[in-house]
This record gives C-alpha cells, sequence and structure tokens, in this order.
C-alpha cells in the first residue's frame, strides 16, 4: 500500500509519540529517519500512514497537537505566576 507523510518532526522522540497514539487508534504508521547521520536525533524525521488511513490520522494529529500545546501553555502560565 501507498505511504502518506503525515507530519515532519524535527526530534525523533515527537515523532515517536505521535507514532504511539496512531498505534493505539489502530492506525499503521512509520518514522522514518531521513539523513540519518546528523538528523536522526534533531531533524528530518517523518510520520508516514498508509494511504487509505491518512484523513484519519490527519485528524487525530491536528487534535493530539493542539491538546499538546494547550498543555505547554498553561504550563508555562503556572510557572510564570510562582
Amino acid at each position: 500500500m501507498n505511504k502518506i507523510s503525515i507530519k515532519m518532526y524535527s526530534l525523533k522522540i515527537d515523532a515517536d509519540l505521535a507514532k504511539l497514539l496512531f498505534d493505539t487508534l489502530g492506525i499503521k504508521s512509520e518514522v522514518l529517519v531521513k539523513d540519518s547521520i546528523i538528523s536522526g536525533a534533531l531533524g528530518n524525521n517523518e510520520l508516514v500512514v498508509d494511504s487509505g488511513q491518512s484523513q484519519r490520522a490527519l485528524s487525530f494529529i491536528e487534535i493530539y497537537e493542539k491538546d499538546i500545546k494547550k498543555s505547554t501553555d498553561s504550563q508555562s502560565i503556572d510557572k510564570s505566576e510562582d
């Protein structure tokens, strides 16, 4: 089956966390590391899914990233109040 790129991540851990989300939702995905000599840790980490699940994956990744942003924003506010 064809693979569709969902998102590029700077940090592999971020791509792996998104992949874990997809795994729990039953969406088959892979993290592809481009130019692994340097960027495997800090660069081109591409999250791909089967083309038949791309719309579902895009919907979930959008919600997931909004939740992450909201969570980190609220932590920043809490720390600034201390």
